[in-house]
């Protein structure tokens, strides 16, 4: 009988273990899927804010008046800081 106690206490702790291996592993699955779920997002930022700046440099050389120019100039660093913060996203998450 205690023999068989003994198989079942060994059986008992290796359920627990691999428990804890597996519970380990999806944790970290998890965290893999979000920052994964970033990088789509980001790269779409760094193209979009990229674009946007660049529009608005050329509007900035066509507009006419000191006070066009001022307002382009300020989108176009504006969306050119949003592109960097979204290269830096992509690049470290």
């Amino acid at each position: 009988m205690e023999k068989q106690l003994g198989r079942v206490d060994k059986e008992r702790m290796a359920v627990e273990k691999a428990m804890t291996d597996l519970q380990r592993v999806q944790n970290e699955l998890e965290a893999e899927s979000k920052s994964n779920a970033l990088k789509p997002a980001a790269l779409a930022g760094v193209l979009l804010f990229s674009v946007r700046s660049g529009l608005e440099v050329v509007a900035m050389t066509s507009a006419g008046g000191a006070m066009e120019v001022e307002g382009h100039m300020t989108a176009a660093l504006i969306q050119a800081a949003l592109a960097l913060v979204s290269a830096a996203a992509f690049i470290f998450l």
